[in-house]
């Protein structure tokens, strides 16, 4: 009772017909397509630019929150590096909870970084919310982390489980009946659709390493453009006739006395939120959620009303205070059922 994931994502091509036994072909496709679906990995960090230098001897350490799909077993890091030195410049790589791996870099005399993989094995499945991060040492000379990004690695089998929820494809043959058995025939089909959870996780992160966290003494009254552009962004549909979505924010930052603030605005959809900082060290991330267009399957680029959603990022402090920022984060949650 094979439950594998396609290699490609299953067409259906022939239209669904009435009046005939429901273990049709029809109805494999389907139980295919959710396995597909469901065994995918989703993009926990696009790419990332970073472009932090990291001095000999020294330990990068950069924070990004993430929301993981269930099935998730592996997930797979792609990071772009360069040495600063012409030769014998070595990168001790931690990504995630995975051991260390070192890598000889590239020198930049052609102006160009090397691009490196690391794989991170969990020690269990999760759809929690949390931190995750990359710890990069540099040996031998200064290193340059030009970039980031993370994926989840996609599955080539589901279990038969409340947190896989795979498909007996063998239950699903044609002029087979209908069984209402957990993770067969249609009502398997049905509890994988229900628990579809191959969404746009990432939307946007930014990252530095402590030492280089950007800092601000803009007053209250004076807010402060953090990023000189708004970020472009683009949700995906929640439910049918939705204009908007909702995505959450995350901040990980301190300030020295007082509180800081962090403020989200998304250009279109008009929606604000702000998050206050009053830790003094870097321990906990403050998030809130923002509403923001998604996309319009009405016209061919999906923008609403032709128009690219951006989210503009202000910062602003009390009194003569100093707002330290080291990383923001944003990303949508689904729940599955």
């Amino acid at each position: 009772m094979s439950r594998y994931v396609p290699h490609i994502r299953p067409e259906l091509t022939d239209t669904i017909r009435t009046s005939l036994p429901v273990g049709a072909f029809d109805w494999g496709g389907l139980g295919a397509l959710s396995n597909w679906s469901n065994g995918h990995g989703g993009m926990l960090i696009p790419w990332t630019l970073l472009g932090h230098t990291v001095s000999s001897g020294a330990t990068g350490t950069f924070l990004f929150h993430v929301a993981p799909k269930l099935p998730c077993v592996e997930r797979v890091w792609n990071v772009n590096m360069r040495a600063e030195a012409p030769a014998g410049v070595t990168a001790a790589v931690v990504a995630g909870g995975a051991s260390s791996v070192t890598v000889s870099l590239t020198d930049a005399r052609d102006g160009r970084g090397g691009s490196y993989r690391f794989r991170e094995s969990l020690s269990s499945k999760t759809s929690t919310v949390a931190e995750t991060e990359i710890k990069i040492t540099a040996a031998g000379g200064n290193l340059v982390v030009e970039s980031v990004s993370m994926y989840e690695q996609t599955r080539g089998v589901l279990d038969a489980t409340t947190d896989d929820y795979g498909v007996d494809a063998d239950s699903l043959r044609s002029r087979d009946p209908i069984a209402d058995f957990a993770y067969q025939s249609v009502a398997g089909v049905m509890d994988g659709y229900k628990n579809l959870d191959a969404r746009r996780a990432g939307f946007f992160h930014w990252s530095t390493d402590v030492g280089g966290a950007v800092s601000t003494t803009a007053g209250s009254g004076t807010p402060d453009a953090f990023f000189p552009l708004s970020i472009p962004v683009l949700g995906a549909i929640p439910t049918i006739g939705d204009t908007t979505t909702t995505v959450t924010v995350a901040v990980m930052a301190s300030v020295d006395a007082g509180t800081g603030t962090v403020r989200f605005q998304s250009d279109d959809a008009g929606d604000s939120t702000s998050v206050d900082i009053t830790q003094t060290a870097m321990t906990a991330w403050g998030t809130k959620t923002l509403s923001i267009n998604c996309e319009d399957f009405s016209v061919t680029d999906g923008r609403r009303g032709s128009t690219w959603e951006g989210i503009a990022v202000d910062t602003w402090v009390t009194a003569t205070n100093t707002l330290t920022i080291q990383a923001i984060s944003i990303y949508r949650t689904t729940t599955p059922l």
